[in-house]
């Protein structure tokens, strides 16, 4: 067992699976990765959305939560961005973002930060890594992003045809690793939850929300979605918040958890799962 999980094991509460008729849900408390081991770079050697950032999460914690686009050819990429930036070739000219762009040239690009540098990873080469036997109890947490540059979309938000080609490419990869009961995905678009809700039932749907906590949760049962993934920073989310849609069946993922104030105030809350952006603090 990690360190980290040597110095939270008294705090960690016994598991119990989301029941269907929407019973109360013993939290589990999971520790999950924010962006692989943490948001840019962690400790100075992993790059935040990369195969060997994912790999020491999950070496390390519960689980962890990565950023998802579809390039213009239907593939699905690891980024968190925008638009694509920190080019180890500043010279050349590269393309606005990754929905704009073709799997080839996403491919060729070499992305560095400080001394590091890496590539951009398909999210398949993170599934065929939770199916091995040691990562068969890690939890993956997708953040599915669809607001980009307005040079990619004008109205900036990806349209609906995006977001239902994207769900169902989803759906076939988990569904082809047989890792529903490992997939949590969240996010803010409901265009997208529905669509893989209607697809598969069993993949976990997490609806992101910023402020007004209560109106995201209802939103969430209204959708039939399984939980909610929260702001910390915002006032409208307590433990008591939390307790209450707990006891209506949802799950419920904070973030970001970057030092011990606000560790103890996600576990004082007792949520399913708690999104650690910064690691260092656990050492």
């Amino acid at each position: 067992m990690s360190k980290f999980k040597y110095l939270f094991l008294i705090l960690l509460l016994s598991s119990a699976c989301k029941t269907k008729d929407n019973s109360p849900i013993t939290t589990e408390n999971l520790f999950f990765g924010h962006r692989g081991s943490g948001a840019d770079v962690y400790d100075g050697k992993y790059i935040e959305n990369t195969l060997t950032s994912v790999v020491n999460a999950l070496d390390m914690l519960d689980g962890c939560e990565v950023d998802i686009q579809m390039s213009k050819d239907c593939t699905i990429w690891l980024y968190h961005d925008d638009n694509l930036g920190h080019f180890c070739d500043i010279v050349q000219t590269h393309p606005i973002c990754i929905p704009t762009t073709n799997d080839v040239t996403i491919e060729s690009i070499e992305q560095c930060r400080g001394d590091l540098k890496d590539r951009i990873y398909k999210l398949e080469e993170v599934l065929k890594l939770l199916c091995k036997p040691e990562y068969k109890q890690s939890f993956l947490s997708l953040d599915v992003k669809g607001y980009f540059d307005s040079l990619c979309f004008p109205s900036r938000n990806a349209p609906e045809t995006y977001f239902t080609q994207m769900g169902e490419e989803l759906v076939r990869m988990v569904e082809h690793y047989n890792l529903e009961n490992q997939i949590i995905v969240e996010t803010a678009y409901t265009t997208f939850l529905d669509e893989v809700k209607n697809s598969n039932s069993n993949i976990r749907c997490h609806l992101i929300g910023y402020e007004n906590f209560e109106e995201v949760s209802m939103r969430a049962i209204e959708h039939d979605y399984d939980g909610v993934s929260f702001s910390l920073f915002d006032e409208s989310i307590s433990k008591e918040a939390v307790e209450e849609v707990k006891n209506k069946g949802l799950e419920v993922q904070v973030w970001p958890i970057n030092d011990s104030i606000l560790l103890q105030k996600a576990m004082d809350m007792k949520p399913f799962s708690m999104q650690i952006s910064k690691l260092k603090f656990a050492d």
